[in-house]
């Protein structure tokens, strides 16, 4: 059975002065995230959803800048969870 389950996830603010926002990726295998699943944002937070249950999922998350084309920085430490139906 499949549920539609989601994941806050959170990182330090980038504190770089052309900072124009992060991404928050996730994705089934480590260090390969789903396009469909990233979240681009302008907060050091993100929700992402449609994770399903019982799957585990890989997070990393990047920061831009305002540059064009824009200038993504490096993954940060990647974080797994399995979810499951609370």
């Amino acid at each position: 059975m499949s549920y539609n389950r989601t994941q806050t996830l959170a990182i330090d603010p980038n504190t770089e002065p052309d900072l124009a926002g992060y991404k928050f990726y996730a994705g089934t295998a480590s260090k390969i995230y789903d396009p469909a699943r990233t979240v681009t944002t302008t907060s050091p937070q993100a929700t992402i959803t449609g994770l399903d249950n019982g799957i585990t999922y890989y997070f990393a998350a990047t920061a831009y800048d305002t540059a064009s084309p824009f200038n993504e920085s490096t993954f940060s430490a990647e974080v797994s969870k399995t979810m499951v139906v609370p």
